[in-house]
């Protein structure tokens, strides 16, 4: 949630918080851990059979760049990039289809 949205403050804010937490810890851990975070957008799964309508499912697709909804294979292939290049260090990677972008 980087762009704000009425009533969602707080989420907004402990979005933030984690982001900064997470160049800070990486720098304290440095060299002996790397350490990173992953922020996914909207990711197909069976929560959203119960938490989002078929309708919203659609708004946030048409909302992101690449027109499409995320699935779980695309958090997992991040996860393994993350694993296996070990010059990344305190980045938090979105994977949400270019809805949001830094």
């Amino acid at each position: 949630m980087r762009h704000g949205a009425p009533t969602l403050s707080i989420y907004g804010t402990s979005k933030a918080a984690l982001d900064s937490f997470t160049r800070g810890i990486a720098k304290e851990l440095a060299p002996a851990i790397r350490f990173n975070a992953v922020a996914p957008g909207v990711i197909i799964t069976p929560f959203h059979d119960k938490v989002s309508t078929p309708e919203q499912l659609e708004t946030w697709r048409e909302g992101n760049a690449l027109k499409k909804n995320g699935n779980p294979i695309h958090i997992a292939e991040t996860i393994k990039f993350l694993i296996d290049n070990d010059f990344v260090n305190g980045e938090t990677i979105d994977i949400n289809g270019g809805l949001f972008m830094r």
